[in-house]
């Protein structure tokens, strides 16, 4: 009877699917703006076709069940001439830039004093990480393996100190903040509510995503968040409305992805 409800209620509101499905391309436009900065600030210039495609053919993989995203553009990426160092590089500065904002929104929910000890112990641990990496590769150097892997690291290191660059990273947060906010709209216009009222339920998504054991979260991601909206549109209702946010953010781009790389294939 629940899901019953859930399908009548998607039913009832096909027609907010257009505005939804607008403010999810903007934030998938967002997206790749961001991703774009960063790989051509490393000098790559592969054609904005190009990029699209590879860009899109992440979200092809969403899937599988060993979260391959990354690495399926990290491969088109590297049949297209750009050094893995810098593919790496553009990758790790995307998780850092959704690190941040994430960050930034949590406190607006959390409270300041608990999320900004969270940001600042993430802060820590990872500058402790770069401070001693001489240390640990110093004390493992006699092995040949671990002298290439921290060839490698120096190299990533290296890209992702030029990707650092003050105007760099303002330009990469500012489509990241425009990415969420979009998506965050599109979710509120799939609840019917504003912004504010949903933004604890999207930050719920995004965490089920980065711990769920299944693929971008699926089931779990349904289940969270359509509980954290309950409160504000009723449990079926709730769901209804995530399952009509799921299908332009996750299920559109994963058809995308698929066709792109149909089209990097033949």
């Amino acid at each position: 009877m629940f899901f019953w409800e859930a399908g009548a209620s998607v039913v009832q509101n096909v027609g907010i699917l257009p505005k939804v499905f607008i403010l999810g391309l903007i934030g998938l436009a967002m997206g790749f703006g961001r991703w774009r900065v960063f790989l051509r600030s490393l000098g790559n210039r592969i054609g904005w076709k190009k990029e699209v495609m590879i860009y899109l053919s992440g979200f092809a993989a969403i899937p599988s069940f060993f979260k391959f995203s990354d690495g399926l553009r990290l491969v088109y990426l590297k049949g297209e001439g750009v050094n893995m160092p810098d593919a790496v590089s553009v990758m790790g500065m995307e998780r850092l830039t959704d690190i941040v904002m994430t960050s930034v929104m949590l406190l607006l929910v959390m409270g300041r004093s608990t999320g900004a000890l969270g940001v600042l112990g993430l802060v820590a641990l990872g500058l402790v990480g770069l401070k001693t990496r001489s240390f640990w590769f110093e004390k493992l150097n006699r092995f040949e393996k671990v002298k290439r892997v921290e060839e490698a690291v120096e190299a990533t290191l290296q890209s992702l100190k030029r990707l650092g660059r003050p105007e760099i990273m303002l330009g990469a947060l500012g489509f990241t903040l425009g990415m969420y906010v979009f998506q965050l709209m599109a979710l509120a216009a799939a609840v019917g509510t504003g912004p504010l009222q949903v933004l604890g339920g999207y930050l719920v998504g995004w965490l089920t995503i980065t711990l769920a054991p299944t693929p971008a979260g699926i089931g779990f991601y349904e289940a969270t968040v359509s509980a954290t909206l309950a409160g504000v549109a009723g449990a079926a209702a709730g769901l209804g409305a995530v399952l009509v946010f799921r299908f332009v953010v996750l299920w559109l781009p994963v058809v995308l992805g698929q066709i792109s790389v149909a089209l990097m294939r033949g």
